[in-house]
């Protein structure tokens, strides 16, 4: 059965004129694109009205005493050898096909997920309400709790300019608090904003945002009547990632503090600015026993690391020995700003920060303090080359030396201390073997510690 039409198309003139018929008769053509590709997967969909095909494309076979004339590419080979066969490696197959019931069309198809995906929303067990929240307010949040202490709609208005909409299913005899938040300033002597909920035969709430309230509530129901209670029980923090997180809150209203990157650590951060030479800037940071902790040039940027409480020595390096030249080293701890520093001059300066503690004088005495007249230590030449010579005087005490070199990024180049003979050092150290740049020599003795920069030159 059916009918087949046909679209004509003609000019009166012409029909009825004397020149003729004008008549022209249009063939069927199809509404939209009947053939579908996913070049990627080599795959091709066939939509016709009463079925739908999912083809594999075949593949094509150079002649060996082609492929390297035309480089391989079977597109290439087939412009330059017209009028020659392509060999076929695989046919053509058809892997899918699907047909309606009997008198049904098939309208549309996709072979590729977009995630425009829409689904109708069910609701067997009561009604369907439709929820609105008009408002003009920033960062409004929607919720709905039932007294099964359910969460049974949550929305926010971040996508949805001006407001939060949905549905949720509707139950008989269920009292729904809608919980509602926004950014709202105290000040304001009027807000703009209306909640409501709506079935297909009636208008089950409908209220206005109260003045200056960010965050307020409304009880509903289908046909119970419902009783107050406390609803700010369903309120705290509902992320699983924060410090303060509440597993029994249902409604987040804004309350998450972001858990501490280092638990009870300190968290610290040296952001170096690198000035107008970052090839000469470097920024070390140490703990008590010694253990380098961050090492820093100039293209650094920035460094963070968890510490515990305690005495942290700062060294700042410069190659050249004419200061940091607009360099600047900032410190945060626990995301706060804390201080700056710099390198004014010179090629070398230490400074010690003190993270929960108090770091004194004597508590610090072995990081950088010492008396001259006791301890005198020598580098020479300073700058030098190939060779180095370490002399240390300590007549303070009677512990043999220990002496650590250090290059400009906090590494071990070398270890002396086992070359100490008594009280008094002398090392004769060979540097030509080292790169060009500056060390640090570390010299420990009686539990003081000097560290002085020596600079290698070509």
């Amino acid at each position: 059965g059916g009918v087949d039409t046909n679209l004509i198309v003609y000019t009166p003139e012409k029909q009825f004129g004397a020149s003729g018929s004008g008549h022209r008769k249009i063939p069927p053509f199809p509404q939209r694109p009947i053939v579908k590709m996913a070049a990627a997967a080599r795959l091709l969909v066939h939509h016709m009205p009463d079925r739908l095909q999912l083809w594999r494309l075949g593949t094509a076979e150079l002649p060996a005493d082609r492929a390297a004339e035309s480089g391989g590419a079977v597109a290439a080979y087939a412009e330059r050898a017209t009028g020659h066969a392509v060999p076929v490696a695989a046919h053509p197959k058809l892997l899918v096909e699907l047909r309606p019931r009997t008198g049904h069309n098939i309208v549309c198809c996709a072979t590729v997920d977009d995630g425009s995906c829409q689904y109708p929303f069910i609701c067997e067990t009561g009604e369907v309400g439709y929820v609105y929240l008009y408002t003009s307010i920033l960062s409004s949040t929607l919720d709905i709790v039932s007294d099964a202490d359910e969460l049974v709609f949550s929305g926010d208005d971040v996508f949805n300019f001006g407001g939060v909409y949905g549905e949720v299913c509707l139950e008989a005899d269920v009292c729904y608090t809608a919980i509602i938040t926004g950014d709202v300033d105290n000040n304001e002597e009027w807000n703009d904003g209306i909640f409501g909920v709506s079935t297909t035969f009636q208008d089950v709430a409908y209220t206005e945002w109260p003045i200056g309230e960010g965050v307020w509530a409304v009880q509903f129901s289908l046909n119970a009547t419902c009783e107050e209670f406390d609803w700010e029980q369903y309120l705290g923090c509902t992320d699983p990632d924060a410090s303060n997180y509440n597993p029994d809150a249902l409604v987040d209203e804004g309350s998450c503090v972001d858990a501490l990157l280092c638990g009870g650590d300190y968290e610290v951060e040296f952001v170096l600015n690198g000035g107008l030479d970052p090839d000469e800037v470097g920024l070390n940071v140490t703990n008590e026993d010694g253990e380098t902790l961050m090492e820093m040039d100039g293209y650094t940027g920035s460094s963070v690391g968890c510490v515990p409480p305690g005495c942290y020595t700062v060294e700042m390096l410069d190659s050249s020995g004419d200061g940091w030249e607009g360099a600047m080293a900032e410190l945060y701890v626990d995301g706060e700003y804390v201080d700056f520093m710099t390198l004014e001059e010179g090629s070398y300066e230490l400074r010690v920060i003190g993270l929960g503690v108090d770091c004194e004088e004597d508590e610090t005495s072995n990081v950088d303090v010492f008396n001259a007249e006791d301890w005198a230590v020598e580098l020479f030449p300073n700058p030098g080359q190939d060779q180095l010579t370490i002399r240390s005087s300590f007549t303070g005490g009677d512990a043999t030396p220990t002496v650590l070199v250090y290059n400009a990024d906090g590494r071990l180049v070398m270890d002396l201390s086992g070359q100490a003979q008594g009280v008094d050092g002398n090392w004769q150290v060979d540097a030509a073997g080292w790169a060009p740049g500056m060390y640090i020599v570390h010299v420990t003795q009686n539990d003081q510690t000097r560290r002085l920069p020596w600079v290698k030159v070509r």
